[in-house]
């Protein structure tokens, strides 16, 4: 396409030029400073994941399609007090300037353990979308040296823990959020949703469906069918973020994820690439019913 003499910087005065260049130099040094969280764009199929109706959101998925990326995304939406720019956030002159609606609080996300899913998925992830600008004051480590505190000009801080830690330790606890990057024990959901009553505080469950299948139990099947009243529940599989599959919005190459799946068991490929659920005893097919299923005694 044939530029514009608007477009062509040469058929601009000396001094035009110059203004030009100069306000084209503060909007890159712009987006350099408010870094990736302001210009994240979620993918169509990721919007829905971000619902604020409903107290608790499932997000029972295969891999590959983003999941912890938006949960993190949430998290720090919550704690700065506005989404990124594509989902109608703003931008600040600094982050201690932003006018929050809601007053900061205190937040939670959670991983398995911190010898390798905080330190080798959660943090590295954190650092993408999180810059110095948005912090108060450097994060606080934990005895291994390892940042678990993250204070926000807002106001706010995100906690980060594992579930390798006692239940017994988030009794007690207020949280305006709380974020389960994979399924967590029974007891650690039920003491940490307990400390989002008074709070009002919303919950995310981002998980691949291998373990810990109470979730899918007693949350995400019943929110489906209506039963549970506070549950927003999503499925995604993986070809929804395939780059042939889903050629406008898709980012993984094709024969990589047909490659991996490949290698996997039958049923390990249903939970990993369709978000089908997987137990010890094989799949469990959630939709067969006594009442459409099974037969009257004949005899």
């Amino acid at each position: 396409m044939a530029k514009t003499d608007a477009d062509d910087l040469l058929a601009f005065d000396d001094a035009a030029r110059q203004a030009e260049i100069a306000k084209q130099i503060h909007i890159h040094r712009r987006l350099a400073e408010v870094g990736a969280y302001s210009l994240f764009v979620p993918s169509s199929f990721q919007r829905p994941w971000f619902q604020t109706d409903k107290k608790i959101t499932t997000l029972i998925k295969g891999n590959q399609v983003g999941g912890t990326t938006c949960l993190i995304i949430r998290m720090l939406a919550s704690c700065l007090g506005t989404y990124p720019l594509a989902m109608g956030g703003i931008v600040p002159p600094d982050w201690s300037q932003l006018r929050c609606t809601q007053k900061p609080g205190m937040y939670l996300l959670m991983g398995k353990n911190f010898t390798k899913t905080i330190p080798e998925i959660i943090l590295p992830k954190l650092r993408e979308f999180l810059t110095p600008a948005m912090l108060s004051r450097k994060p606080k480590k934990n005895q291994q040296g390892m940042p678990h505190i993250f204070y926000f000009k807002s106001g706010a801080e995100l906690h980060l823990a594992s579930y390798d830690q006692d239940a017994d330790s988030f009794e007690g606890s207020l949280w305006n959020g709380v974020g389960f990057d994979e399924p967590p024990t029974r007891e650690i959901y039920m003491a940490t949703r307990r400390g989002t009553m008074r709070t009002r505080g919303w919950i995310m469950f981002c998980m691949t469906p291998l373990k810990n299948m109470w979730v899918y139990d007693e949350i995400h099947v019943p929110g489906q069918q209506g039963k549970v009243p506070d549950v927003a529940a999503y499925e995604a599989h993986s070809h929804l973020n395939c780059s042939q599959c889903n050629p406008t919005e898709g980012h993984v190459d094709h024969n990589e994820l047909n490659n991996f799946f490949a290698g996997l068991t039958p049923a390990e490929r249903r939970a990993r690439e369709l978000g089908l659920p997987l137990d010890v005893s094989n799949i469990r097919y959630y939709f067969v019913q006594p009442d459409t299923h099974v037969v009257p005694n004949l005899w």
